[in-house]
């Protein structure tokens, strides 16, 4: 159901807010959120025993919809953050998530991270490392909208999907917040470490392991190296 999951979250109004956050940026919001809720609307109306193909079904449909909206170049960027980008749980992606868990960990407890062999990150990469995390405006943004009025939509999509804006694990508003913080870290560390000389990503990738030995609570199957991870990361 992760398609589902994806495009419920592009139909809703308060999502179209965060577009250019989510990385969706590839048609102008009312015509991606159309395509989104006829895609929603079409896949709620079909029979219940064509129900059981709901994945390959949603995905037609909403790209489909895309492209009738803009054309098969924005129907391939739009395929490729839904492939490459979207998360729905810790699962997807998961190696990105443990690099950005592990950074921020790095970032916000360094001083307790020295000792004997301290990697030697330079002040210029953790400043570049503390801007990349640094999420105040996607919390601001969030805050903003939750004061606002929730929309007919919005509210019928919360109730389907049994999301609950005061309740901590189901609340809609951190999945969106999350889906953005996520966005910023995939799409902006490869660019950073493009500028980063060999010995200094060594030494990040150092730095992320320091912090993974530190957070005895958090546990990595099987960490990436740095390189490794960007070798992987998503097209352009």
């Amino acid at each position: 159901m992760r398609v589902c999951a994806a495009v419920a979250l592009v139909s809703l109004d308060v999502s179209a807010r965060f577009y250019t956050a989510l990385g969706l940026t590839d048609l102008e919001p009312p015509l991606l959120q159309r395509a989104a809720r006829h895609a929603v609307s079409v896949h709620r109306e079909q029979p219940f025993e064509r129900q059981h193909r709901p994945l390959a079904n949603m995905r037609a449909l909403f790209l489909d919809a895309v492209v009738d909206a803009g054309d098969a170049t924005a129907g391939a960027r739009v395929e490729r953050w839904l492939d490459h980008y979207f998360v729905r749980h810790l699962e997807d992606h998961r190696p990105w998530h443990d690099w950005r868990y592990c950074l921020r960990h790095a970032n916000t407890a360094f001083e307790e991270l020295r000792g004997p062999p301290m990697p030697i990150v330079s002040t210029k990469v953790m400043t570049q490392i503390a801007s990349l995390l640094d999420t105040a405006d996607i919390d601001e943004g969030i805050e903003s909208i939750r004061q606002a009025a929730i929309s007919d939509w919005d509210l019928e999509m919360f109730i389907r999907r049994r999301q609950n804006p005061f309740d901590a694990i189901t609340d809609p508003y951190f999945s969106l917040s999350f889906q953005a913080e996520c966005f910023r870290f995939m799409s902006g560390l490869p660019r950073l470490a493009e500028g980063w000389p060999a010995e200094e990503r060594r030494s990040v990738d150092a730095l992320a392991l320091r912090a993974l030995e530190h957070m005895r609570s958090y546990e990595v199957p099987g960490f990436v190296p740095l390189a490794d991870l960007l070798s992987g990361a998503p097209p352009s």
